[in-house]
């Protein structure tokens, strides 16, 4: 679109298990999502990030996150 796009949390329904960051690539335009696990969660987890944008014709993005975390196989030496 010709206006700048701005993205704004409304729902995020794993923060207790994951944080997550926006960077903005290309100003207005272009937008990467980090997420990153919060130690000490094991399991599957499902939940969606919803943010709210500035476009009329799109006022939200939904993302849909499956994350899994495992115990780490790495073991330790004495």
């Amino acid at each position: 679109m010709d206006k700048a796009l701005t993205l704004e949390e409304s729902q995020f329904s794993l923060s207790e298990k994951v944080t997550y960051r926006i960077e903005e690539l290309e100003s207005g335009k272009d937008f990467r999502i980090h997420f990153t696990s919060i130690p000490g969660n094991i399991g599957t987890y499902r939940g969606v990030l919803k943010l709210k944008t500035n476009y009329s014709e799109k006022p939200e993005v939904i993302i849909w996150i499956t994350v899994q975390f495992r115990k780490s196989s790495q073991s330790q030496e004495n």
